[in-house]
């Protein structure tokens, strides 16, 4: 959600994993990836314009279940506003994008202004926002029905130039947009808060740092693999 979102989080976990000396089949840790592409557009869902995504995540989570699995990355910001539903029905938790990404940010930066380049999902139910806030950091988001929302909505659907179009690539448009975005937005840490963008970012050159909640999840999922971290402090 989406496929080339899920595939590059599996990616950066493998590379994390030899960052810190896992190497031969046997020692990296098990990990299954369901490609949950039948689940609803979540920002359409989060508008009441498609189904609502909770029984297609509770399928997909269900299967996992099955597998014997004990967290779970959901590599979609906007399916976390569903999280609360989801594990109601299947309690795996899920290692949260959002504040995981806040608590690093916390740890790393002294920033206290974050940028948020989004879907209009994720904008609308102030996923960040309200994560930022816990940890006394303010979300500097566009407004959900504002110009500038709208071109970053078109870099990642647009049907010509879209990340969610274009595959592998990332199309000259869609880095402009983003780029321009990320400039206007005039703060000191960028979040790349649509997986789509962890994608485009990690191809470009920003005018400032950026923060990918993908290598942070695949940071804590390695921790937990190892021991370094508990399940209750997800």
């Amino acid at each position: 959600m989406g496929t080339a979102a899920g595939l590059l989080f599996e990616q950066i976990f493998f590379r994390v994993c030899n960052e810190r000396g896992v190497s031969g089949d046997q020692s990296y840790p098990q990990w299954i990836y369901f490609n949950a592409s039948q689940v609803p557009d979540r920002t359409l869902a989060i508008k009441k314009e498609a189904p609502n995504c909770t029984p297609y995540l509770v399928k997909v989570l269900e299967k996992a279940k099955a597998t014997g699995v004990s967290a779970v990355v959901v590599t979609c910001n906007s399916a976390h506003y569903f999280y609360e539903d989801v594990y109601r029905q299947v309690p795996i938790p899920w290692i949260h994008l959002q504040k995981e990404t806040a608590r690093y940010i916390t740890n790393t930066f002294s920033a206290k202004k974050v940028g948020i380049l989004a879907t209009e999902g994720t904008i609308r139910t102030k996923l960040y926002y309200q994560a930022l806030k816990s940890y006394g950091l303010l979300a500097v988001e566009p407004d959900y029905e504002s110009r500038l929302q709208c071109e970053i909505m078109n870099a990642i659907y647009h049907p010509e130039f879209g990340i969610k179009y274009t595959g592998n690539q990332v199309s000259k448009s869609a880095q402009e947009i983003l780029y321009a975005a990320v400039k206007e937005l005039d703060t000191e840490v960028v979040v790349a808060g649509c997986t789509e963008f962890s994608v485009a970012f990690s191809r470009m050159e920003l005018p400032v740092p950026w923060v990918d909640p993908l290598q942070i999840a695949a940071q804590v999922l390695f921790e937990l693999s190892v021991g370094k971290r508990e399940l209750d402090s997800l």
